[in-house]
């Protein structure tokens, strides 16, 4: 089992009480911006058609998704910010210019964690009620 995948499964014991046994992704390499709208088509499912988990409902996605830079781009931010803004605010314009960033900065939402000096593997968390 890989370690992101592992990770997942200690993940999903820590959820609350009430969320109901979760779904797990293996997120395959690819990039960030696709699977950002994959995970917020499967949140608008699970809030409108209760599927393909009943509310409230736990998605963890695990795997390195990756942003492809054409030409001379030079924005600020990363897959998982990119992941991020298009599962929630789309904003085309910030992800073609691979500058996404400035758009958290500007909504208070920056998580700034510094070095950690690992490779974690990337997790994504999708809870819906």
């Amino acid at each position: 089992m890989w370690r992101a995948h592992r990770c997942a499964h200690q993940l999903a014991n820590r959820l609350p009480g009430r969320t109901r046994k979760p779904a797990i992704l293996d997120i395959p390499v690819g990039e960030s911006r696709e699977f950002g709208r994959t995970f917020a088509a499967i949140a608008n499912e699970v809030q409108s058609k209760k599927r393909p988990l009943p509310p409230p409902a736990a998605i963890i996605g695990g795997g390195e998704t990756t942003v492809r830079i054409v030409g001379n781009q030079e924005g600020t931010g990363g897959p998982n910010q990119e992941f991020a803004l298009a599962a929630s605010l789309g904003m085309d314009d910030a992800l073609n210019r691979h500058d996404v960033a400035p758009v958290f900065e500007a909504l208070k939402d920056a998580i700034h964690t510094g070095a950690i000096g690992t490779n974690v593997h990337d997790l994504k968390l999708l809870l819906g009620s």
